[in-house]
């Protein structure tokens, strides 16, 4: 699409959710005051780009500005349920491989169950955090 097309399609969307354009907004605020932003765990991303001269990289730095907190966040929090998923198997002496849980068919429904409760209850937001899962014989059943 066209960049025009594309500027509507994001000016559409911010009208319909002013508390998202707010919230981005206020991270480039805080980080063109700070040179960081933080995630929702308080890590914090250096941007040393807002004191640039150059505006190219004043944008980059806006960019990451807006997605760090998002994408940070989400990061964090995969990181916590993968930990808390890695630990109650290995206490639970369950075969498993990361992110992708492999487990025997008598094991299916244990691990089902602790991936989904780890993986949901991570870290408590204001909306319900849901994980998505699938089952099969091989990675292309996955899909």
């Amino acid at each position: 699409i066209s960049r025009a097309e594309a500027q509507r399609y994001i000016d559409d969307y911010f009208s319909k959710h002013k508390s998202v354009k707010a919230y981005l907004d206020e991270q480039i605020k805080i980080g063109e005051r700070d040179y960081a932003v933080k995630t929702i765990m308080g890590r914090i991303r250096q941007i040393p780009e807002f004191a640039s001269r150059k505006y190219m990289d004043r944008q980059f730095a806006n960019r990451l500005a807006m997605n760090t907190p998002i994408q940070g966040s989400a990061a964090d929090i995969i990181k916590l349920a993968m930990n808390s998923v890695y630990l109650e198997l290995k206490d639970r002496n369950l075969i498993h491989d990361e992110l992708i849980i492999e487990a025997v068919n008598d094991e299916l429904e244990i691990v089902k169950e602790l991936l989904r409760r780890n993986m949901e209850n991570a870290f408590e937001l204001k909306v319900k955090l849901v994980c998505d899962m699938h089952t099969g014989s091989t990675w292309y059943d996955l899909k």
